[in-house]
């Protein structure tokens, strides 16, 4: 195969791959990015091609946003940040452990296993991470959080591909393909 039409496959077999935009439905948390840096929160009423109804968050009447003006549009996820919670659980519970051991320490006289304040904090944080294992793995089975997924916007002007029949040396074909935005690549 020569390597225009290792291109021509690539790019048929990508293009849709490429045009395929994620279009916020009403009804769902977005966060509206402007190019100024600032954002705009709110539930969906309606979206165009060109536009989007947003009832802000803060109150107040509906804001008609465009599209093409903002720099990004993310979409309200749930999502489970079972590292973060089993981690500061965990940590939590052993530093009071910690904490409760070495305050709690005084002077021993005779046999002991503790014998400095150092070794009741030691062994304090292992018995607090012991305890907190089971509550660090229940909170982060079950906690969520709020994340944010990025969406593309719809394109703003068509989108496709064309072919003509190209006479010359060679018999051949041209193909053009138009991805928004409105400009085409040869």
């Amino acid at each position: 195969m020569r390597a225009s039409s290792w291109i021509f496959v690539t790019v048929v077999l990508t293009l849709p791959l490429q045009v395929t935009a994620q279009i916020v439905e009403p009804g769902e948390r977005v966060r509206v990015r402007s190019a100024d840096g600032g954002f705009t929160q709110g539930v969906v009423s309606s979206v165009s091609q060109t536009f989007i109804i947003i009832r802000p968050e803060a109150g107040g009447p509906d804001l008609e946003l465009s599209i093409s003006e903002a720099s990004r549009i993310e979409r309200s996820v749930q999502v489970r940040r079972f590292g973060r919670n089993f981690g500061l659980t965990m940590g939590a519970s052993a530093a009071a452990g910690g904490l409760l051991a070495a305050l709690s320490w005084s002077g021993c006289s005779g046999f002991c296993i503790v014998d400095s304040r150092a070794d009741a904090f030691a062994a304090g944080v292992a018995g607090g991470a012991l305890i907190g294992l089971p509550l660090g793995l229940i909170v982060g089975l079950s906690a969520t959080g709020q994340g944010w997924e990025p969406l593309s916007a719809p394109a703003t002007s068509g989108t496709g591909i064309s072919f003509s029949p190209v006479a010359g040396a060679w018999l051949g074909v041209s193909g053009a393909f138009a991805v928004g935005g409105g400009g085409s690549h040869r």
